[in-house]
């Protein structure tokens, strides 16, 4: 079995895609359809409600002896409507976090005399302008590098 060509790969593709997009048109007729149903059945148990409505205000109620159940049969049966929903209790809301607010502190005035004085010299050695920098040179007592690596023997005498 040999590749595919490009054209087949290409006809492949170009197929693939015309059926995704007659399923989604196919989806969306269904939906449409659905909704239409649905809104006809809304439509139809509205009707059903207010003839019963009707009938309810033409006919007097029965003498409480002729109220005893009578057998309907099952396709004469109208659906009950469901009891209206108690409103919702409503919750308090919850109250958001704010971060209090700091009064404002005021600075206090400098004297004249601070203001004055100068600021401390600065260092001008070599040192002094590392340690401004958090930087300290190491001392040349220790070698931290080398052969010796900072032995007290030092190296071993050859043979």
């Amino acid at each position: 079995m040999g590749k595919k060509s490009r054209r087949d790969a290409q006809k492949l593709e170009e197929e693939q895609a015309a059926l995704s997009a007659a399923k989604a048109v196919e989806a969306r007729a269904a939906k449409q359809a659905l909704r239409a149903a649905r809104a006809d059945a809304a439509k139809a148990a509205a009707a059903e409600a207010d003839v019963a409505d009707e009938v309810a205000e033409v006919v007097p109620p029965a003498a409480p002896a002729a109220r005893e159940p009578a057998a309907e049969p099952a396709a004469a049966k109208v659906v009950a409507e469901r009891p209206a929903r108690p409103a919702a209790a409503e919750k308090p809301k919850r109250a958001r976090f704010v971060r209090e607010k700091q009064e404002k502190r005021e600075k206090p005035e400098k004297p004249a005399e601070a203001a004055a004085t100068p600021p401390a010299p600065r260092n001008t050695t070599a040192a002094g302008k590392l340690m401004s920098k958090n930087v300290t040179v190491l001392p040349k007592d220790e070698r931290s590098s080398g052969p010796g690596g900072g032995r007290a023997t030092g190296p071993k005498p050859k043979r």
